[in-house]
């Protein structure tokens, strides 16, 4: 069960992990491409993809997007907190901000919504 701050998150449909080592390629004119200088240029990052449906009534569903609007509104308050994400393929936890979201009425059943989150692990500086 996948969770941010221990609210589950529903029916997840995708969970993508994105980690980069922050290694940029610097190709010289000329050369082969195994001759290039890789040159760390941020640090390791990680970036995660999420969505799912959840289904409720309509109280539930409307807590539910109440959470996901705070998170994101959070994400970019430097005096809140990070948040904790623990996914199913993925169990973490991992310290996120969540960058940003969006939700929508799944067609044909008022009882569910689809919804999709961005999240980021790290501190602010």
């Amino acid at each position: 069960m996948a969770t941010i701050e221990g609210i589950d998150l529903g029916n997840l449909q995708t969970e993508e992990v994105n980690q980069s080592a922050g290694v940029t390629q610097m190709a010289l004119p000329d050369s082969k491409s195994s001759d290039a200088m890789l040159i760390p240029t941020t640090g390791p990052t990680v970036k995660i993809s999420l969505s799912g449906i959840y289904t409720g009534n309509l109280t539930s569903l409307r807590a539910f997007i109440s959470n996901l609007a705070d998170w994101i509104t959070k994400g970019g308050d430097l005096n809140s907190q990070n948040l904790e994400f623990i996914g199913d393929l993925n169990p973490g936890p991992f310290s996120i901000r969540v960058t940003d979201g969006n939700w929508k009425w799944e067609a044909g059943d008022p009882n569910k919504i689809s919804w999709s989150l961005s999240l980021l692990e790290g501190q602010f500086a």
